[in-house]
C-alpha cells in the first residue's frame, strides 16, 4: 500500500501528496485552486490542476518538515 498525506497551507487543505511506484505525486485540491486567495505550496509547484510527479520527495515538503522540527525517516 502506498503512503499518502494531506497538504495544508495556512491551515487550509491545499492538496494531496502520495507515494507511487515511480516516486511521488502531488495534486492540488480543485476547490483550493479556485479560491481567490490560494497560494502555491512552493515556487516549484505553481497553482495548477496538473499532477506533479517526482522520483524523489518534493523539496518543499522536506523544507516544511525541517522548519517544523520534524524528522523524516
Amino acid at each position: 500500500m502506498n503512503r499518502a498525506g494531506r497538504v495544508f497551507v495556512q491551515n487550509t487543505y491545499a492538496g494531496r501528496i502520495y507515494e507511487t511506484d515511480e516516486g511521488y505525486a502531488f495534486e492540488y485540491d480543485s476547490s483550493y485552486i479556485s479560491q481567490d486567495n490560494a497560494v502555491a505550496v512552493s515556487m516549484t509547484l505553481p497553482l495548477s490542476s496538473d499532477l506533479y510527479k517526482s522520483n524523489i520527495l518534493f523539496p518543499f515538503l522536506m523544507d516544511s518538515f525541517q522548519k517544523a522540527g520534524c524528522l523524516v525517516l
